[in-house]
């Protein structure tokens, strides 16, 4: 029976290698994802004086994803569906749950508002 491939193991979607269902990474080219339709998640910083010395530590479904800098931005590749994204940087948070639709980007923004700590917070929202 040559040439058949195992239950529960599928082709990469970038070089076909055989991968095992939930392995988050391709064994052989290392594309994340390997078969799983996926999205763009794009986190970009507004430049604010309030707030630049702080990066902002992202986080999606609780595990980390980056930090970003003031006037920066963060591209994360996700798998097709609902996420919990939290933003955390200056003593504040902030989260949102993020819907990544197959092969789309999403974007969003985060900032500090002008009041900072005393009132105005973290903010973090489409667009």
């Amino acid at each position: 029976m040559s040439g058949q491939v195992p239950p529960n193991v599928y082709p990469c979607k970038r070089c076909g290698a055989p991968v095992p269902g939930g392995i988050p990474a391709c064994p052989q080219c290392g594309i994340y994802w390997p078969n799983v339709a996926t999205g763009w998640l794009v986190i970009n910083r507004a430049t604010k004086f309030t707030g630049f010395l702080n990066s902002v530590k992202v986080s999606v479904n609780g595990q980390p994803a980056g930090t970003v800098a003031n006037g920066a931005s963060i591209t994360l590749e996700l798998p097709a569906g609902q996420h919990y994204v939290e933003v955390r940087g200056g003593l504040l948070s902030n989260s949102a749950t993020v819907f990544i639709a197959p092969g789309q980007t999403s974007r969003y923004q985060m900032y500090f508002s002008e009041w900072g700590i005393l009132g105005g917070g973290l903010n973090f929202k489409p667009g």
